[in-house]
Order: C-alpha cells, then sequence, then structure tokens
C-alpha cells in the first residue's frame, strides 16, 4: 500500500543525509534514486557554478537520474533568471512560484515541492506549479474520467496551467493546502496503479484520512 507517511520518510531521509537547504540549489541536487555512489556536494558545486550539464555523469548518479539533472543543470546554467532564483537564500512564495513557470516539468518541478514540504509555512499558501508525474495523469485520466481534462502523455504548458488552477480550486473547496490535494492525487494514482482501488470517476478528491496534520 501506498501510504502518504512514504513521502514524509523520503524527505526525512534526505535531510538526514544532506541536511536541510535554505535555497532551492540543494533540492535541485537530490538524487531522485538514493545510491552509495552519489556526490551531493560535487552535484551542489556544479548548479552553483552553472558548469557543463555534462557533467552530471561524473557525480555517481543511478543512469535514470541523469537526464533528469541534465535538464535542471541545463536551466540554471542557460537562464539567469532561474539561476538567481534557485541560489536565493530562503526564496519567498512569489519566488518559488516563479522559478516553477520557467521550465515546468516534472525534473524541476519535484524539487519545488520538496522544499516545500521542508518549509511548511509556504506550503499552506503556495499556488504555482507541482509536479504533475504519471501518477497524478493516471488519477486525473482515470478516477476523475469526464471531470476533468484528459491529459496525453507528459503535460504541456497549457496542461500545467489547467491542472494547477484545478487543484487550486479544489483546495479552495475543500480548505486544504494545494500541495496536500498534490499529494493525495499522487497516492491515488499509485494505488489505482497497484489495483488498490478502481477506475472510476470519484465526486471529488478522496481519502481525506491520508492528510498530514502538519499541513
Amino acid at each position: 500500500m501506498v501510504k502518504l507517511s512514504s513521502f514524509i520518510e523520503l524527505i526525512t531521509s534526505f535531510n538526514s543525509s544532506y541536511g536541510v537547504g535554505s535555497n532551492l540549489v540543494h533540492y535541485l541536487a537530490m538524487p531522485r534514486i538514493p545510491v552509495n555512489t552519489f556526490d551531493f556536494l560535487g552535484s551542489v558545486a556544479i548548479f552553483m557554478q552553472r558548469q557543463d550539464p555534462a557533467k552530471m555523469d561524473m557525480v555517481g548518479m543511478a543512469p535514470p537520474d541523469v537526464t533528469i539533472f541534465r535538464r535542471r543543470a541545463t536551466l540554471l546554467s542557460t537562464r539567469n533568471r532561474a539561476y538567481e532564483l534557485a541560489t536565493k537564500i530562503n526564496p519567498s512564495i512569489q519566488d518559488l512560484e516563479d522559478f516553477a513557470h520557467l521550465d515546468p516539468c516534472w525534473s524541476t518541478l519535484f524539487p519545488v515541492k520538496y522544499y516545500l514540504m521542508n518549509h511548511i509555512a509556504q506550503a499552506r499558501e503556495y499556488r504555482g506549479f507541482l509536479p504533475y508525474g504519471s501518477e497524478v495523469i493516471k488519477y486525473v485520466n482515470k478516477a476523475l474520467k469526464g471531470q476533468w481534462k484528459h491529459i496525453s502523455g507528459s503535460p504541456d504548458y497549457a496542461d500545467h496551467v489547467f491542472l494547477r488552477d484545478r487543484t487550486n480550486q479544489t483546495a479552495d473547496n475543500l480548505n486544504m493546502p494545494t500541495v496536500t490535494i498534490n499529494n493525495i492525487m499522487h497516492i491515488q494514482g499509485s494505488r489505482i496503479t497497484s489495483g488498490e482501488v478502481q477506475e472510476k470517476p470519484d465526486e471529488q478528491i478522496p481519502q481525506m484520512d491520508l492528510i498530514p496534520e502538519m499541513l
């Protein structure tokens, strides 16, 4: 069973291994797949020094993470605004939302979500793009079929705008943070994959009991 606590456990593990960062760079430099060979400080240095994204091959990450890290490194090395926001100490909610709009995709949005989950006060107020990965898309296309727009393949910019707006609307209706709604959609999509829930339309986001008290 996929539990919301597993997401919190990932954050706790990251914090104990690397320390809580006060800017987005530390989260952009975090591996998706933990491996003993990963050089976290070397990864941070590549981002901070705006080095060639190809150097990401040298920090010992798991092969599936290479493409993700190269996209992040390319964003920071080629976009001054992205670098400014990613290296800013204690970014504001507006800073986080602005960064999320620069290159909306799972690779760059997942670190924003990780940052928010380590800064709960900001997570409660955040209204920008969040990672809409395969599990979220599966929930939207299966459980909310006919209610929300069908998303084909990886979401493009227009899809991100739609998902952000509908997620914010749902959060307002349920008086919950947008980040919490994103968490729940991810969990429900995972349960559809595992067969724990059926693929049928729901009247609203289910499983409210899974929401962490801290949000």
